[in-house]
C-alpha cells in the first residue's frame, strides 16, 4: 500500500467570511490525520496532532545584547502586510529589570521582513546579561475561525488543487506535553456544513405555503444570503461554487410533495432540514441530505431518497476489528400529541407510550401534533344528513352554532361514531357537555391510533456496525445500504446505510446503521 501524505494549509481569518491569501504549511504527525465525513446533521471534521518543538507554534525568546537589531525567526510566520493579523496575533515583549514585568513594544517599533523569517527593532533591545532571554515574541499561529485546507495523496511527491480533501474552520487548539516536547492537537469543522448552522426565517406578512422541496430550498437560500456563499467579493463572502440540483423536486413515485404551511422565526437551518426530511413532511419516507465536493472548490447539496442496497455484502469475515454497538440514540418509546381542540376552543392532549421499551431503555419522549382532529370531528357532526337539522340555522341555511339545538326527540342525538370508551354501546350524548365529551374522545383515540405505531417501532435503538478496513480496499459510498450478514450477531440479512467514514493513514472506519423508515424491518 503507498504512503498517504497529508498537508494542511491554515489561512489566518481577518474578518468575516475572509481570510489571508497567504498561508501556512503544516505537516501532521504521521498516523495522527484523521477526515470524517457523514450525512444528515453530522459535521465532517479534520483532526491532526503537529509537533509544537519549543513551543514554535506560540512564542520564541531570545537574548538581547544591547547592539543586535536584526532577529531571525525560528519559525516561519504568516506574511504580516494585513493590520488585523499584527495588532491581533503578533505581539512583542522586552523584559523590564526594574518592574520585574514583561512590556509590550509598539508595532512602530519594530517590523517584520515580507517574506516572515525576521524581525527588525528600530533600536536595539537591551542586554540580557546573561541571566535570561529578555525578548519575547508571541503570536498565534492558529485561532479560532482560521481556515484550513487539507490536501491527501500518495503515488507522488507533491500535491495540486485536484488533491483537497475538506475545506473547514479552526476550532481552539488544545496543546499537550509529551516526554519528547509538547503537541499541538487541531481540530477543524466544516466550512460549509457548519454555516447551516445559522438561524433563519421563513415568514411572511401573508399565508406561507410551501411544498417540502421548496421550504428546503428556502431554508439554504436565507443560509446563502446570511452567510454570503457564492459571492465574489473577497470582504464579506465566501467565494464558493454551490449547486442545488441535487434537491429531489418530485417524490420517487415523481408525484409532487405536499404543501405546508410554514412561519419559522430564529432556528437552526440544520434542525428545519432535519425535520423536514422525515416522513410527516415527505410523505415518501426518510430523505437522506448532505453536501459533496469535487475536491475543487465545488459544492453540491443534495436532500433525497436513497433507496436500493449495493450488492456489495458485508460478512461475518470482514469484522476482525469491529464493534457492534447498540445505543439509545433515536429511541422514542413516549409521544405527547396534541389532537386539535375541543367545541369550547379548549386544547385536546393525549399520549402514547411502550411500556417494554420504558422498562429497558428508560423514558425517551417526544412531542407530536396531530391534526385538528377535534374541529373535524365538530365539521363532520355539523355537516352530516342525519343530524344537519339539529344545529340552528340562519335563514340562508348556515349553522350559528357549535352545538346541537336538540338533543332529546325526536329520538337521542345519535353521533357517527359510538362512545370511543365503549363502542358496543348505543349510549349518545343528552346535553353540550357529553357532546363535547364525545368529540374529545374521540379525536384521542384517532390521534392514538396515529402515533401508537411510532412507538412501536421506534421503542429499540437502531442497530448500528462500525466496520474497519485496510486503505487498500475499495472505498464504500457514503449514503448507501449495504446488505449486512451477521448471523451469529443476531443481525442476519439487514440493511443498513453508511452514515460516516472517518479516514486515516491506514483504515477505513465505517459506520452503519439502520434507516428510520427500515426499522426491525429485514431483506427478504
Amino acid at each position: 500500500m503507498a504512503d498517504l501524505h497529508t498537508i494542511a494549509r491554515l489561512r489566518k481569518r481577518n474578518g468575516e467570511n475572509s481570510w489571508l491569501t497567504s498561508y501556512i504549511e503544516l505537516k501532521p504527525v504521521i498516523g495522527t490525520a484523521i477526515i470524517q465525513e457523514g450525512i444528515d446533521k453530522f459535521i465532517d471534521s479534520f483532526q491532526c496532532d503537529l509537533k509544537n518543538t519549543n513551543n514554535r507554534y506560540f512564542q520564541q525568546f531570545y537574548e538581547g545584547d544591547g547592539s543586535t537589531t536584526v532577529f531571525t525567526l525560528d519559525y516561519v510566520v504568516p506574511v504580516v502586510s494585513s493590520e488585523p493579523f499584527i495588532s491581533d496575533h503578533f505581539r512583542v515583549f522586552i523584559w523590564n529589570d526594574a518592574t520585574d514585568e514583561w512590556d509590550e513594544q509598539p508595532s512602530g517599533d519594530w517590523s517584520i521582513n515580507g517574506a516572515g523569517t525576521q524581525i527588525t527593532f528600530t533600536s536595539a533591545p537591551p542586554d540580557s546579561n546573561d541571566k535570561t532571554k529578555n525578548i519575547r515574541i508571541s503570536y498565534n499561529v492558529f485561532a479560532s475561525g482560521d481556515l484550513v485546507e487539507v490536501y491527501q495523496f500518495e503515488n507522488k511527491n507533491t500535491y495540486d488543487s485536484t488533491d483537497l480533501k475538506f475545506v473547514g474552520t479552526l476550532k481552539i487548539p488544545r496543546v499537550e506535553k509529551k516526554t519528547r516536547g509538547n503537541i499541538v492537537k487541531i481540530r477543524a469543522i466544516d466550512l460549509i456544513k457548519s454555516l447551516f448552522h445559522t438561524k433563519v426565517n421563513l415568514t411572511s406578512s401573508v399565508d406561507y405555503k410551501r411544498t417540502t422541496d421548496m421550504i428546503i430550498r428556502d431554508i439554504i437560500s436565507d443560509v446563502f444570503r446570511k452567510s454570503g456563499i457564492g459571492g465574489s467579493s473577497t470582504d464579506k463572502a465566501i467565494p464558493l461554487a454551490f449547486d442545488l440540483t441535487g434537491i429531489a423536486t418530485t417524490k420517487s413515485d415523481s408525484s409532487v410533495f405536499p404543501e405546508h404551511e410554514v412561519d419559522v422565526v430564529f432556528e437552526f437551518a440544520i434542525d428545519l432540514i432535519e425535520k423536514y426530511s422525515d416522513n410527516e413532511f415527505t410523505s415518501d419516507g426518510r430523505y437522506t441530505y448532505g453536501v459533496e465536493s469535487d475536491g475543487s472548490g465545488a459544492y453540491k447539496f443534495f436532500w433525497e431518497k436513497r433507496s436500493g442496497v449495493s450488492s456489495t455484502e458485508i460478512t461475518e469475515t470482514d469484522l476482525k476489528e469491529t464493534l457492534n454497538e447498540f445505543g439509545d440514540e433515536d429511541i422514542i418509546n413516549i409521544i405527547d400529541i396534541s389532537a386539535g381542540t375541543d367545541v369550547y376552543g379548549n386544547h385536546i392532549t393525549t399520549s402514547v407510550y411502550n411500556a417494554e421499551s420504558i422498562a429497558k431503555n428508560q423514558p425517551h419522549i417526544a412531542s407530536k401534533r396531530s391534526p385538528d382532529y377535534g374541529k373535524e370531528l365538530l365539521e363532520s357532526e355539523k355537516q352530516s344528513s342525519q343530524n344537519n337539522s339539529r344545529f340552528t340555522q340562519d335563514a340562508d341555511g348556515n349553522i350559528t352554532d357549535d352545538f346541537p339545538s336538540d338533543y332529546a326527540s325526536p329520538s337521542q342525538y345519535t353521533m357517527l361514531f359510538n362512545d370511543p370508551d365503549n363502542p358496543a354501546s348505543s349510549a349518545q350524548p343528552i346535553d353540550d357537555k357529553e357532546f363535547n365529551t364525545f368529540i374529545k374522545k374521540e379525536a384521542r383515540r384517532k390521534a392514538r391510533q396515529e402515533w401508537q405505531p411510532v412507538v412501536d417501532k421506534y421503542g429499540d435503538p437502531p442497530i448500528e456496525v462500525i466496520l474497519k478496513k485496510s486503505r487498500n480496499t475499495t472505498k464504500l459510498t457514503l449514503g448507501e445500504k449495504y446488505k449486512v450478514d451477521l448471523t451469529a450477531r443476531n443481525l442476519p440479512n439487514t440493511a443498513l446505510r453508511l452514515e460516516k467514514i472517518q479516514s486515516s493513514n491506514t483504515k477505513y472506519t465505517y459506520t452503519l446503521r439502520e434507516d428510520p423508515d427500515d426499522r426491525q424491518i429485514g431483506l427478504q
